[in-house]
C-alpha cells in the first residue's frame, strides 16, 4: 500500500502461539513510521488484568470483555485515523 494513501485498513493476525505473530505486528509498527499500530488481545489482557492468562469459571464472561475493549480500541485509533 502507498505510504501517501489515505484509506485505513487492519490486519489481523492468527496463528499458533509462540509462531510470530507479534514479532511481524511489532515490525509493522515499526515501519509505518506512526501510522499504524498494535492492539493486541494479550497487552488488553494483561492491562486489565496483570495477566496474559485467564482461567476459571468466569473465562467466557471475560473474554467477552477482553473483545468489547479489542473493538473500543481499535475504534478509537480509527477515529484517530491510525491503521
Amino acid at each position: 500500500m502507498s505510504s501517501t494513501s489515505s484509506t485505513l485498513y487492519i490486519t489481523l493476525c492468527r496463528g499458533l502461539p509462540a509462531c510470530g505473530k507479534t514479532t511481524w505486528a511489532k515490525q509493522q509498527v515499526n515501519r509505518s513510521l506512526g501510522r499504524t499500530v498494535h492492539v493486541s488481545r494479550d497487552s488488553i489482557r494483561d492491562a486489565y488484568y496483570n495477566t496474559d492468562a485467564i482461567a476459571g469459571p468466569d473465562k467466557n464472561k471475560e473474554e467477552s470483555l477482553i473483545t468489547k475493549l479489542q473493538h473500543e480500541t481499535v475504534r478509537q485509533f480509527l477515529t484517530a485515523k491510525k491503521n
